[in-house]
């Protein structure tokens, strides 16, 4: 159980981050 749970976590982790990161990148090229 814990096998597929870790993966899905990891997952979603990583999404997070690239959604956080791109919402950065519209905010400094907005300022710009």
């Amino acid at each position: 159980m814990s096998a597929l749970i870790v993966p899905a976590v990891e997952l979603k982790t990583s999404r997070t981050i690239v959604l956080a990161f791109i919402k950065l990148v519209v905010i400094v090229l907005n300022v710009l």
